[in-house]
């Protein structure tokens, strides 16, 4: 069958299952997962990560999921793929720009399941994530911004980085040098000169992780979650202060990454021990 054909056949299957599931409510719920694999969203899961579980999930969840996300748009680019939306202005309850093919909902989604199925034996955890990744998917779907292959493909990319990171990543963590290689020549690959801004995040928080290790900073429970608050504000002051110029760019992601990894720990451990 032609691809065009073929298109056109998955086309009119979206537009139908479309028709039968929208409502009203439904629009209200699924537009509030619009925004699941944004830099913001998938910061607040990092963050959590690293300041209640620990400065190693942390890390290895930024560096799989910057990797994932750069090899993401390095794809969506090589296929150049329009999403439904694009084709049908009227199908997409809201119309992303970028291409479709695969889904990043899918491929971030189904990524962090399969990262926990590794880093955690809770099985609820795991049920919860891998329900959270196909109620993500199936948004994607019901607001006519992917189709079905774009979402297949997104859960095959997951599967193949979530490989990597089972097998490969332990192998190197510990290495300064060839975690920086690992991370910043395919993010140079994938990105090209826009890469700074995640190769300048990576730097801060090797920086960041040097200085925690010199200080050696411990925190209470309390203090976690006081240095959760103090690290989310600031990430977020910081990230909405990008693009104002260049100089504040080559600055602003590193800050980030030494924000987060070592400068919003040090200020609770200052405000607890000199103020308190």
């Amino acid at each position: 069958m032609d691809p065009l054909q073929i298109r056109q056949t998955e086309l009119d299957l979206l537009q139908s299952f479309i028709e039968m599931v929208r409502s009203a409510i439904g629009d209200m719920i699924f537009l509030s997962f619009s925004s699941i694999d944004s830099f913001n969203f998938s910061a607040i899961i990092i963050i959590t990560a690293w300041y209640f579980i620990g400065e190693k999930i942390g890390w290895r969840l930024f560096f799989i999921l910057s990797l994932s996300w750069s090899f993401n748009i390095w794809l969506k680019d090589l296929f150049a793929s329009p999403r439904p939306c694009h084709l049908l202005h009227d199908m997409g309850l809201f119309c992303p720009k970028s291409y479709g093919f695969p889904s990043g909902t899918a491929q971030f989604t189904f990524l962090l399941a399969l990262i926990f199925v590794k880093e955690t034996k809770k099985k609820w955890v795991h049920i919860v994530l891998f329900l959270f990744a196909i109620f993500s998917c199936f948004s994607r779907i019901y607001l006519g911004v992917h189709f079905f292959t774009d979402i297949l493909a997104g859960i095959s990319t997951a599967v193949f980085i979530a490989l990597f990171y089972w097998k490969y990543l332990p192998l190197f963590e510990n290495s300064k040098i060839i975690r920086s290689i690992v991370f910043i020549l395919p993010t140079l690959l994938f990105l090209g000169t826009h890469s700074w801004n995640i190769i300048g995040i990576f730097i801060g928080i090797e920086l960041g992780m040097y200085f925690n290790k010199k200080n050696s900073i411990d925190l209470t429970t309390i203090q976690k979650t006081i240095t959760f608050l103090i690290g989310g504000t600031g990430l977020y002051i910081l990230s909405d202060l990008v693009n104002r110029s260049f100089l504040y760019d080559i600055l602003l992601y590193p800050g980030m990454g030494i924000w987060v990894s070592y400068a919003a720990n040090k200020l609770t451990s200052i405000f607890f021990r000199k103020i308190l």
